[in-house]
């Protein structure tokens, strides 16, 4: 069984993480989908990352999908946090994977499109956005105990690692001393064995 994609890809490392913490045995495979399309298509001819290819050659695809059959049927248990929790972890997931997709448009925006068709009122607009995403984030995990620590439910791996891939595409728009308490879930998760692991360095 591999998952493919680059761990520069919040979605891919979400994932990785997940299934390592589920204890699912996988291997990592290194496709980038914007370096190896030809390679890529040939497993996945929509080329997304991340894609699982199962044991038995079947691919899945997008990191919500691979983490629910993760965990769903081959872990049997969930990542997700008890029920008085529930309900704040899929607001905080749903802030985050929209911190993912806004930085992932600032990315095409301001290094893939070329300068002369970049539209400015789509990137300030895609900024207020990312901004509004780490407001809400900031709010809930700013609301937390002082002593509280993270653990590594799906709510605390997606937002480390879609604030991670943020500070390193767009800190000029997010700034870190503006979001003390991601910033200190970000500390605490990159600084565990797993993260590390799949920290691309």
């Amino acid at each position: 069984m591999k998952i493919i994609g680059t761990l520069d890809s919040p979605f891919v490392r979400r994932t990785l993480v997940s299934f390592e913490t589920l204890g699912i045995e996988f291997e990592h495979q290194w496709l980038s989908v914007l370096t190896n399309v030809d390679e890529f298509k040939k497993v996945n001819p929509v080329v997304k990352a991340p894609t699982l290819v199962c044991s038995d050659g079947e691919i899945l695809m997008d990191s919500n999908m691979i983490i629910q059959y993760g965990e769903q049927v081959l872990a049997k248990r969930s990542l997700m946090p008890e029920a008085s929790k529930y309900r704040t972890a899929l607001q905080s997931i749903a802030l985050a994977l929209t911190a993912n997709e806004k930085t992932v448009q600032i990315v095409y925006e301001t290094r893939i499109r070329p300068e002369e068709k970049r539209h400015d009122p789509w990137l300030d607009r895609v900024k207020q956005q990312l901004e509004c995403a780490y407001d809400g984030l900031h709010k809930i995990y700013s609301a937390r105990a002082e002593d509280h620590i993270p653990t590594f439910t799906q709510d605390d791996i997606t937002v480390a690692t879609a604030w991670r891939f943020t500070q390193f595409i767009a800190n000029d728009v997010i700034l870190a001393e503006k979001y003390p308490a991601l910033v200190k879930l970000s500390e605490f998760m990159e600084a565990t064995e797993i993260f590390k692991k799949y920290s691309g360095q």
